[in-house]
């Protein structure tokens, strides 16, 4: 392939040159930079690096690099950022081009950095295996916690019965409460130690009557 001497190319696209190159280093293997001398476009690629397109100096624009010096609609841009593309063995490709311009806004060349997403699409589903749920718990309530001790899971508990009740226990009317009691043994409260005598305290009550409640809960 033809390729031009640094030394006839525009000072601009010259100084691009180590720009390309610090690039390619700071970003990695998986991001190729190429740099385009529009000055002849069937020859434009100035310096490649990383290029997993397998692209060279010398070689040509991309069917859409001629799109964009032809085409109205990119006349005024200065950047064509994170655009899907392909390369020949299928790979995708995040896109970027910036648009290199003199003092009078005349196009000079393409510095293109294009990322392969192949590892990251990878990472993408792994994550989303890590991450994937069925949903709620099983008993519905859509949260799991983790206590430390009983005391903690007990005060767990009486919290949700307060805050799905709207307000402290004790004020509740008896109904209520007998309704909360036949709630909490669905869910398994009374099979914890200690149970009968933090709801008593939170209702207000001796923990006979709440055997007594809890007896009419069963009833119902």
């Amino acid at each position: 392939m033809r390729e031009k001497p640094l030394s006839s190319r525009h000072p601009l696209l010259r100084a691009m040159v180590p720009v390309a190159r610090g690039l390619a280093e700071a970003l990695g293997e998986e991001y190729e930079i190429i740099l385009h001398d529009l000055s002849d476009p069937e020859h434009s690629i100035m310096a490649t690096h990383n290029s997993f397109t397998r692209r060279s100096p010398g070689g040509p624009l991309t069917d859409l690099g001629f799109i964009m010096l032809q085409s109205e609609e990119y006349r005024d841009l200065d950047y064509l950022p994170n655009y899907l593309a392909y390369t020949r063995d299928g790979r995708e490709i995040r896109a970027n081009c910036l648009f290199i311009r003199d003092e009078e806004r005349h196009l000079l060349g393409f510095l293109c950095i294009n990322y392969d997403m192949t590892h990251a699409r990878v990472l993408e589903k792994v994550a989303a295996s890590l991450t994937k749920t069925t949903g709620t718990s099983p008993q519905g309530e859509g949260i799991e916690r983790f206590p430390t001790d009983l005391e903690e899971l007990l005060a767990q508990y009486l919290e949700d019965a307060r805050q799905e009740a709207g307000g402290p226990l004790n004020l509740l009317e008896k109904q209520e409460k007998i309704a909360l009691l036949g709630e909490l043994e669905e869910k398994g409260f009374f099979r914890i130690k200690g149970s009968v005598e933090a709801l008593a305290r939170a209702l207000g009550h001796t923990k006979y009557t709440i055997y007594a409640y809890l007896r009419e809960a069963r009833k119902k």
